[in-house]
């Protein structure tokens, strides 16, 4: 066998080495691959990045230089770069661009020490800068990520979810420059969509936009800087962008939908809060797709039997509490609910119908009310410990009475608390001789009737009611009757030439007299007349400094009254106010006037904040409409409830609850 020379050996070695293709040259971990030329190869000029350029004729291309440490072609001073092998080792590293100089402190070149952030420079996107985080010291804003340098001579802390961007440095830390809009989100999270970073009356973001922060798109609402799905309930402010929960619907002042522009509109139920144009109704009612109105599942109140999805409704007495889904009871509770519901409470075991519920929250017990209704057949009391109603009155009451029998027709009942309770008849008795007049007894809990305000000349029956007039005293007839926080007597009366006038007791006399209009913080000339339902109000007691106008509890009277507004309009009859804040007028109108007919009403305001927080209940007529409502007017704003009601349900409301008594229940 031959063997190779030396000289041979050699020769073929260099040769073989010289027209190596690929030298692998491996530079901190990464692999590059360097064109190598064989002897007498033609090199390719400009040479680009990688290519050895140590060849003589070599030229890198434009923004390349070469190595003198590698002997490739490598980025130029300046030109932008990934790694610290792109640049000229040991004279140039990366930072963003190939640089050479110090790095690390506070706005020098990347890597970064002391907690500082490589970050691109403010007023250069391509160079990486050493900025300072939240907290970190500065002295210019552009020593900051973002780009925001306290009084303090401390960084702010980095751009916040819905803030614009343009690299996600720029965020603060947990957020990235989303590449859509480019603004700072959570990762994964579109703006403008649901859970985005958000600013209130921002517009939603569109591409391309130069807007400084991103709101939300339709549909969604800026809440707490995230958009979230319009959550808007009863009572709110809406946008047509913004809408409520359905059922509510957003309404102007004029009970039409809120167009674009509008600055004043609210979440409410439709003018007709029965029907069901959009296919929803509200908790516990089913929409009747052939007419568009709301028909109540089982347990709701109703007084026909086409008001009820069964096609039945049960015609017996029932109380009813109004609650919303997200639990609220409470009588001033309702704003901000997305959904209301009438509950059945109790049924009232009446032979009749109910004239007018009464009640108060007991001060032994808060959670609970003391109820009484007063019916055609007699005066009921509601047992909370049972649940049950018991008669404690029959209407007649028939007693004996020496020589004869008294005969008494229930008319009405008052109480402010269980120290006074006052019951109202037309009695009749038949000894020394047959006589009738009109009575008001005390009722004791231990429901024992005793004789109210005996006067004993004129010699009439015990526990009638006296007015003063012109003439003398007058015998008061008696429609109905209330009771003051002052233990003031407020009796609506025929009595004399007015007709039915509200007639005042003051706690400390014993004769009546009637009430005047007040206007603004005078009394006036003129009495209140006409009227079909009358009762006290409770507001800021007389001389509280923080109300303008302090009447005593003796003038401060509700009473429902035939209306006419400034334009000479007849609203019907509505349920207006003398004393503190005379001149106030439920239902509220619309711009469009609309005339209503009051059947019904109850008023709660609590002690010490009087009728700035109060919850006003009414049945009402539309007569616009046809229809009656329940109105709920709590802290001065007015909403109409679902529900199926007429004149004969009525209203009640306390501390703990808003009720309804309903001549029917759905089946």
């Amino acid at each position: 066998m031959a063997f190779l020379s030396v000289e041979t050996f050699l020769i073929i070695a260099l040769i073989i080495i010289l027209i190596a293709i690929i030298a692998i040259v491996i530079v901190q971990g990464q692999t590059k691959v360097t064109f190598v030329g064989p002897p007498n190869t033609v090199v390719p000029n400009p040479l680009s990045f990688g290519y050895s350029c140590l060849l003589d004729g070599a030229v890198c291309a434009f923004g390349l230089t070469c190595s003198s440490a590698l002997g490739i072609c490598v980025q130029a001073p300046g030109s932008c770069c990934s790694d610290f092998s792109d640049c000229d080792l040991g004279l140039q590293y990366c930072s963003g661009i190939c640089v050479s100089g110090p790095f690390g402190n506070l706005s020098q070149n990347c890597p970064c020490f002391n907690g500082l952030v490589c970050s691109p420079s403010h007023g250069n996107t391509y160079l990486l800068s050493c900025l300072g985080q939240s907290g970190n010291s500065c002295t210019t804003n552009e020593e900051c990520l973002s780009g925001n340098c306290l009084s303090t001579g401390v960084c702010s802390g980095g751009l916040v979810a819905g803030d614009s961007c343009t690299v996600s440095q720029e965020c603060e830390q947990g957020l990235v420059c989303e590449p859509t809009f480019f603004y700072c989100q959570p990762p994964g999270i579109v703006s403008g969509q649901l859970n985005a970073g958000c600013f209130p009356n921002s517009p939603p973001p569109v591409e391309g936009g130069t807007y400084p922060t991103a709101g939300c798109n339709e549909g969604l609402l800026c809440d707490n800087n995230f958009c979230v799905t319009a959550a808007i309930g009863l009572g709110t402010n809406c946008t047509d962008i913004v809408p409520c929960i359905e059922p509510l619907a957003c309404l102007d002042n004029n009970n039409n939908d809120c167009l674009p522009g509008d600055v004043a509109c609210q979440c409410l139920y439709e003018d007709s809060a029965n029907s069901c144009l959009d296919g929803i109704c509200t908790t516990n009612y089913t929409c009747n797709s052939g007419n568009n109105i709301c028909l109540g599942n089982s347990g709701q109140p109703c007084f026909a039997n086409d008001q009820c999805l069964s096609s039945s409704c049960n015609f017996t007495t029932n109380l009813f509490t109004l609650s919303s889904i997200n639990g609220v009871t409470g009588a001033t509770g309702f704003i901000g609910s997305s959904d209301l519901t009438w509950t059945k409470q109790s049924t009232i075991p009446t032979a009749g119908s109910v004239k007018r519920m009464v009640g108060f929250t007991n001060p032994s017990n808060t959670t609970q009310d003391i109820l009484y209704a007063v019916c055609t057949d007699g005066l009921y009391n509601y047992n909370n410990n049972s649940n049950t109603w018991s008669l404690i009155i029959p209407n007649p009451l028939v007693t004996s009475i020496t020589g004869g029998t008294s005969t008494k027709l229930l008319i009405d009942f008052a109480v402010n608390s269980t120290s006074l309770m006052l019951v109202a008849f037309l009695e009749t008795v038949t000894y020394p001789s047959i006589q009738a007049n009109y009575t008001v007894y005390t009722l004791t809990n231990n429901n024992i009737l005793t004789p109210f305000n005996v006067i004993s000349n004129p010699p009439n029956i015990p526990g009638t009611q006296y007015g003063a007039a012109s003439s003398g005293l007058i015998v008061l007839s008696i429609l109905s009757i209330s009771i003051s926080t002052s233990n003031d007597v407020l009796l609506l009366s025929n009595s004399g030439t007015i007709p039915s006038t509200p007639f005042v007791k003051v706690s400390t006399t014993t004769v009546y007299t009637m009430r005047n209009y007040t206007i603004g913080s005078v009394v006036g000339p003129v009495p209140i007349t006409n009227v079909v339902e009358t009762s006290f109000y409770y507001d800021i007691p007389e001389g509280t400094t923080s109300s303008p106008i302090n009447f005593p509890p003796d003038l401060n009277i509700a009473y429902v009254s035939e209306f006419i507004n400034s334009d000479n309009f007849d609203c019907g009859l509505c349920l207006q106010f003398n004393g503190n804040i005379s001149g106030s007028v439920l239902p509220k109108e619309p711009v469009d006037f609309k005339e209503f007919e009051v059947f019904d009403y109850s008023i709660y305001s609590p002690q010490g904040l009087g009728m700035q927080s109060s919850t006003i209940e009414i049945v009402s007529l539309d007569l616009s409409l046809n229809s009656t409502f329940v109105f709920l007017i709590i802290g001065g704003l007015q909403f109409k409830i679902p529900g199926y009601v007429n004149n004969n349900s009525h209203p009640l409301v306390t501390s703990n609850f808003v009720y309804l008594s309903s001549p029917g229940i759905c089946q």
